[in-house]
């Protein structure tokens, strides 16, 4: 059976194996590389979305034509955001009450929709807006326009992100170097009662790297070189840096101060720093 993804022939084993099969190991191996099958042809015969499941039970036969186009999730996030943009635009337009509330139904549809692309914390986010609406009126008061321009801000920096996954990284590479040299100050502070000052610190941290996290997986599907890290690949670095990472929420938990200065100091420093150095290394090799 001859299977192309992208117009680029690819081997896979088919043998005693349904088309419902093979288009589950190519759907699964999309995944893996941050990509979705957006369409599937069958000996050059376009298949629609309705005709799949009658397609999925037939035998993959040797002399078959399976062809499927992939397209970066990403790509499909910048268009779901431009599209909630558009909603915020006609809130913020609607000339009475009535147009208000019948924007509800538009992000009902978004969510239903879309929801599987973004994160929990940003589902939460569109989820809020349309809880707002349900009680405002027109004109709306500031600190309900406040807070949509709070959201639009939220997605504006995740559609940066996903745009240009390589300038994000390099941006927060930046922003760690700007952090550093506090970073490395958190436990002299807890011991010198600056613990705002250190807290502070410590709060921009973790936020990093979340936005780290958050920026991965769309960085490493950009690029052709694998990320290796103090020695380690990325899902090694990952299961250490969590460890830290728990030990650092514990220390919150109880109020321990001085773990948390360890920790900091001692543990999310150095690792932070290695992932960057080799971030920005990546991109040198790849330029």
């Amino acid at each position: 059976m001859t299977i192309l993804v992208n117009g680029m022939p690819i081997t896979m084993q088919t043998s005693d194996k349904s088309l419902g099969q093979v288009l589950t190991e190519l759907d699964e191996k999309a995944e893996r590389a941050g990509q979705v099958i957006i369409a599937v042809e069958h000996n050059e015969k376009s298949v629609q979305a309705d005709e799949l499941p009658a397609l999925s039970g037939q035998p993959a036969k040797a002399g078959d034509k399976l062809a499927v186009t992939t397209q970066p999730v990403r790509f499909m996030r910048i268009d779901a955001i431009d599209i909630m943009q558009g909603m915020c635009d006609a809130i913020k337009q609607a000339g009475n009450t009535q147009e208000l509330h019948s924007c509800t139904s538009d992000i009902d549809e978004f969510i239903q929709r879309y929801s599987g692309l973004f994160s929990a914390e940003e589902n939460s986010f569109i989820e809020n807006l349309k809880q707002a609406i349900s009680g405002q009126v027109i004109p709306l008061p500031p600190d309900f326009l406040l807070n949509m321009e709070r959201t639009c801000s939220f997605f504006k920096e995740r559609r940066q992100e996903a745009e240009d996954p390589e300038l994000a990284m390099h941006n927060a590479a930046k922003l760690f170097m700007a952090l550093r040299d506090d970073l490395s100050k958190v436990a002299v502070r807890l011991q010198t009662g600056k613990d705002a000052e250190a807290m502070h610190t410590m709060v921009l941290i973790v936020e990093l790297i979340n936005k780290t996290v958050r920026i991965l997986p769309d960085f490493i599907s950009v690029s052709d070189q694998e990320l290796n890290i103090d020695g380690l690949n990325v899902q090694d670095f990952y299961e250490s840096f969590n460890t830290v990472l728990r030990e650092l929420m514990e220390a919150f938990e109880h109020k321990d101060s001085v773990l948390i200065g360890d920790l900091a100091e001692y543990e999310i420093l150095p690792r932070m720093g290695a992932f960057f150095e080799a971030t920005l290394t990546l991109n040198k090799e790849e330029g």
